[in-house]
């Protein structure tokens, strides 16, 4: 018999319509009431859920807006004689390691993917840094706490009040094998790029070779290799020097027709 995560991608459905019944409608009441008068899409189209082969750095779900395209509404249009454009529709990818998790951090990670769906649909527009500061007070207050991480702005979990909890607990699995296939976390991973880094100071080229003898034509100085300490990036300067100094006034080498390029290294001036 074939095994599938067929039954897990059912159940985080179920899950996240728990997630809309007893988070995100009661949040979204009076907009969906207004959107119901006005004989408006009452609430935003569920999202595509993906399973990823590995979680992001710093969290295991993430929310992706306007990722896929409705085609079968385009050729019943198109059989009409309408034009008529795509519906985009949005995203939200978990990785496998969440599959592992209890049922409350799944819905945590839900809640924290889904809230931005529902935001921006009741708003119109999308932020390109979606988890502001604002977003991440509105899922505080909605008891799932989180705070700010860089690079992944304010979704960081850290938390979440008892009504949650107990709300979370509640919930009952559609199917009690659904996580039952989790993916081994050991699973060898693909190692780094041979390619080291090399610089002049303006230019970052990557090469394979041990040792590079080049000169940069815009700026004049030797490429080096910038992964190694003595040689960082960020070490890399050029300066010029007074003559009658006879040594540079900025680390104390020498100056005579010279340009210190890094510490320890200096070449004659072009």
């Amino acid at each position: 018999m074939s095994k599938s995560i067929k039954p897990a991608l059912t159940e985080i459905e179920a899950m996240y319509d728990y997630v809309v019944e007893q988070v995100l409608r009661p949040r979204f009441d009076g907009f969906i009431k207004s959107n119901t008068a006005r004989n408006f899409q009452p609430e935003p189209t569920p999202p595509v859920f993906l399973i990823q082969q590995q979680g992001r750095r710093k969290t295991l779900s993430w929310y992706t807006p306007k990722s896929w395209e409705s085609v079968t509404s385009t050729a019943v249009a198109a059989i009409a004689g309408k034009t008529h454009q795509r519906p985009k529709l949005a995203e939200i990818s978990l990785a496998t390691e969440l599959l592992s998790k209890d049922k409350e951090t799944i819905l945590d990670e839900l809640l924290v993917s889904s809230y931005p769906h529902w935001h921006f649909f009741f708003r119109g527009f999308y932020h390109q840094q979606i988890y502001t500061k604002g977003m991440g007070d509105n899922i505080s207050g909605m008891g799932l706490y989180v705070d700010n991480v860089g690079g992944i702005g304010w979704r960081h979990l850290n938390g979440r009040s008892p009504r949650l909890t107990k709300t979370w607990e509640d919930y009952q699995l559609k199917n009690p094998m659904a996580f039952k296939l989790v993916r081994d976390q050991e699973v060898t991973r693909k190692t780094g790029s041979p390619l080291k880094r090399w610089s002049c100071g303006c230019t970052i080229i990557r090469a394979t070779a041990k040792e590079i003898n080049l000169w940069c034509g815009n700026c004049g100085n030797p490429v080096v290799y910038s992964d190694h300490d003595a040689f960082s990036y960020h070490q890399i300067h050029s300066h010029t020097y007074e003559d009658s100094s006879g040594s540079c006034s900025r680390c104390g080498g020498p100056a005579t027709d010279m340009i210190h390029v890094t510490p320890g290294l200096y070449r004659k001036k072009v």
